[in-house]
C-alpha cells in the first residue's frame, strides 16, 4: 500500500503545479520550487473544479489561493486497512525533471532505505564485472546482514542493490550467513555483530584451496571456499574423540566460514579485552582453538536440532578429517555422492 500512496502523491504533485502559476504555498511562508513533469516546458495544470485538494491543502484554482487546510487524524488513518493521508513534496529532487519516470529518490537508485548507509563498514566481498560502457571494473559488495549493496571499488559509485544470482560466491556467503542466523545458530551473535559493525570491515575472499580457509588478523580478511567441507571419520577409542562413539559424517563448508568468523570475532572484540578473554578461559592460542571448536559444536547442536546433519570435530588439529568438495555451501552431501544419486 505504501507504493500506491507514493504514486498518488507524485501524481498529485505533478498535476497540481503548472509553469505559469504562482507558488500556492507562498502565503504560508513556503518558498519551494514548483515541480512539473516537463520542467516548465508545457502547461500541466488542468483544473476540473474550482476547489482542488493538493496534499492537505484545499486550493482555489480561480483565485489561485489556499482556501483552507484539511485536518487529518493520523492515528485513525494508520489504523485503517488503507491509509488515506496524502503528502506533498516540498523539496523535490533536483534531478526530478530529468528522470520524471522515477521518484525523487533517484540519487540512491530509487532505494532510499536500502542505500541509506553507503559507507558502513561491514562484511565485504569483491567480484569482477563489466559496466554499461563495456569497461572491466571491480565490484565491492557490502553486506550488513539484511541489505547487500554494490559499489564500483575504484570510484565508489553506488551501483545498486545486489540481486541473487549475480555472483555465486556472494550468494554462497549470504546463504551461509542465513544458515546460522535464521536457524538461531549464530552463537554469541558473532556473524551479526560483525555485519552491523560500522567501525570494522571484514573482507571475505574466495579461495579454491581447502587448505586456504583461514582468517588473517593483519588485514581482517577471511579466505573461504564455498565448496570445501570435511569428511570426518574417527574411531571410538581415539584419544581425540570425546564422544566415545565411532564418528563418521560430513561437515558443510559453512561450518568452515563460521570458524573463521569466530577468529575475526576474537581479534576484533576480545583481544582488546584481556579480562573478558580470561573470563572465557582463553589464555593462549591453544585455548582459543578449543574455544573455536566449542562454539562450532554449539552451533552444530542447534542446526542438527533443526533437522540438519552436521558432524562435530573434537580437536583443533581435526584428527580424522579429510577435505571433501560438497554439493553446496550448507550441504553435507559431497559432490561425488550427489553425482551418484543423479
Amino acid at each position: 500500500m505504501r507504493k500506491l500512496a507514493l504514486i498518488i502523491s507524485l501524481s498529485l504533485s505533478y498535476f497540481g503545479f503548472g509553469q505559469d502559476y504562482p507558488n500556492p504555498f507562498e502565503e504560508i511562508g513556503k518558498d519551494v520550487e514548483i515541480l512539473s513533469l516537463s520542467n516548465g516546458e508545457y502547461d500541466e495544470f488542468f483544473p476540473n473544479d474550482t476547489i482542488r485538494r493538493i496534499g492537505t491543502v484545499m486550493f482555489n484554482t480561480i483565485e489561485m489561493k489556499i482556501d483552507c487546510f484539511v485536518s487529518e487524524e493520523i492515528l485513525k488513518s494508520e489504523a485503517m486497512p488503507e491509509g488515506y493521508l496524502v503528502s506533498r513534496w516540498l523539496s523535490p529532487d533536483p534531478l526530478a525533471h530529468k528522470y520524471p519516470e522515477i521518484s525523487p529518490y533517484n540519487f540512491v537508485g530509487n532505494m532510499p532505505i536500502a542505500a541509506i548507509d553507503p559507507t558502513g563498514k561491514i562484511f565485504v566481498m569483491y567480484f569482477k564485472a563489466v559496466d554499461n560502457n563495456g569497461d572491466k571494473i571491480k565490484v565491492k559488495v557490502t553486506f550488513d546482514g539484511e541489505t547487500i549493496n554494490m559499489y564500483n571499488e575504484k570510484s565508489g559509485e553506488f551501483l545498486g542493490v545486489y540481486e541473487s544470482g549475480t555472483n555465486e560466491f556472494v550468494d554462497a556467503v549470504v546463504t551461509s550467513y542465513n544458515y546460522f542466523v535464521d536457524n538461531g545458530a549464530d552463537v554469541d551473535n558473532m556473524f551479526q555483530t560483525i555485519a552491523k559493525d560500522k567501525e570494522n570491515e571484514v573482507t571475505i575472499e574466495e579461495t579454491n584451496k581447502a587448505t586456504g580457509v583461514q582468517f588473517d588478523p593483519r588485514n581482517n580478511t577471511i579466505s573461504w571456499s564455498p565448496e570445501w567441507g570435511l569428511d570426518i571419520k574417527l574411531g571410538a577409542d581415539s584419544p581425540y574423540n570425546e564422544s566415545g562413539e565411532y564418528i563418521e559424517g560430513n561437515q558443510s563448508p559453512a561450518i568452515g566460514l563460521f570458524n573463521e568468523v569466530a577468529g575475526a570475532y576474537v581479534t576484533l572484540y576480545l583481544d582488546s579485552n584481556p579480562e573478558k578473554k580470561k573470563e572465557l578461559g582463553i589464555e593462549d592460542l591453544m585455548d582459543e582453538e578449543e574455544w573455536h571448536i566449542d562454539k562450532e559444536n554449539e552451533a552444530i547442536d542447534i542446526l542438527n536440532s533443526k533437522g540438519y546433519n552436521e558432524t562435530k570435530r573434537y580437536d583443533e588439529y581435526c584428527h580424522g578429517c579429510f577435505d571433501r568438495k560438497m554439493s553446496g555451501p550448507t550441504s553435507t552431501t559431497s559432490k561425488k555422492e550427489a553425482n551418484k544419486s543423479e
